[in-house]
């Protein structure tokens, strides 16, 4: 998606789609690229990236969560340095972890243009904000890597395909090397080092109950031609299927069933933790007082979900002079919230000054309501 173009909504009954609308970006700066990066939380989730044409503008290069109500935060506050995809294809070369709580994106320091470094991956944790680049491996005077995929398996590492770029593409007589197709890799990030793997993958999924989806194929710099190469289906019985050589993205669809609860959803601006699976702080968005961090959850996934952390105890005195003490948080309404299952109701005390549970008392988080709103 890029500026003054429309975001639809597909349901999954086949209706026809609707027009999402978002609250916290502004869509007619004309300087401003938006790009849809990915879904979490089985579709009710966008991860947005925005990307500025003037670079100095206070949009440029950030990464925004959308709830399917339009609420729109950010996950990263400052700058990212590397961008999705680069300056060869912005927006793209990104994955979401199957649990829904990490964003891979593929890039550049210098754009992912050719000749410069080598492409790196940045992680994102859509809880903590935390993100680290991990630049693929150099090998002596060897051209440098260049990525063609990224997604996660089943163990949760990043898998990315890459391939060489020409030498001769570096040069002023050597351009149409960048249009030449090159045999592709496949690397693996654990533990913070890339290991490279004995496949040739340029695209693939896998999944936990032994399901897999693959590609081979031979690439090139800016290569925007069809897949050289059908895209092989594999199940857990090792029967195998081929998809139309015209797919050029593939993901699995979430198992709603059994998929994780997550706290709420958006349901104002600035919030941060709603939308996610156990995190571990959550925000209103307001004031500090609407915050609790160090969140240590137990029973996620049962009927109520407990955790201890800490908030600020306001009494008398102002929010900016009350002091962080231990709190509890129980979440607890386990149900649907714009499709997807989540806990719908929170309650936070504090034990120590005589608080305790009180189903009555909470902040419906799919609504934003408060049970004790005036």
């Amino acid at each position: 998606m890029r500026q003054g173009a429309q975001l639809l909504s597909y349901p999954p009954t086949g209706k026809s789609p609707r027009t999402l609308t978002f609250q916290g970006i502004d869509t007619t700066d004309t300087a401003l690229q938006l790009f849809l990066v990915g879904s979490i939380a089985s579709g009710s989730e966008l991860l947005i990236f925005t990307l500025d044409n003037n670079l100095n503008g206070a949009d440029a290069n950030k990464l925004y969560r959308m709830a399917a109500n339009g609420m729109v935060t950010t996950v990263v506050e400052d700058t990212l340095t590397q961008i999705p995809g680069g300056a060869r294809q912005p927006g793209q070369y990104t994955a979401i972890s199957q649990d829904g709580t990490r964003f891979a994106y593929g890039g550049n320091v210098s754009g992912g243009n050719p000749c410069g470094p080598p492409d790196g991956v940045t992680v994102v944790d859509l809880d903590t904000d935390k993100r680290t680049t991990t630049s693929l491996p150099t090998s002596g005077s060897l051209p440098q890597l260049r990525i063609t995929g990224i997604w996660f398996d089943p163990q949760g590492a990043v898998m990315a395909s890459a391939f060489r770029e020409p030498a001769q593409a570096c040069t002023t007589s050597g351009q149409g090397a960048a249009t030449e197709r090159q045999p592709t890799a496949l690397y693996r990030l654990a533990s913070g080092a890339w290991t490279k793997t004995n496949q040739d993958t340029v695209m693939g999924q896998s999944t936990q109950d032994g399901w897999k989806a693959q590609r081979t194929a031979a690439v090139g710099l800016n290569d925007y031609r069809p897949p050289a190469s059908r895209l092989v289906i594999t199940d857990p019985k090792n029967q195998q299927a081929s998809l139309a050589t015209s797919v050029a993205a593939f993901a699995w669809a979430p198992t709603t069933s059994t998929a994780t609860p997550l706290l709420g959803t958006l349901w104002a601006p600035n919030q941060k933790g709603y939308g996610l699976p156990k995190p571990t702080m959550f925000f209103n968005g307001g004031s500090p007082s609407g915050i609790v961090r160090n969140l240590n959850w137990t029973s996620w996934g049962q009927q109520r979900a407990t955790a201890t952390g800490e908030a600020l105890y306001v009494t008398d005195q102002a929010v900016a002079d009350s002091p962080w003490e231990k709190s509890s948080v129980v979440a607890f309404d386990l149900g649907d919230c714009n499709g997807v299952r989540t806990y719908r109701k929170i309650s936070t005390f504090f034990p120590q000054h005589g608080g305790r549970f009180d189903p009555t008392q909470y902040i419906d988080v799919c609504t934003g309501e408060y049970s004790n709103a005036p």
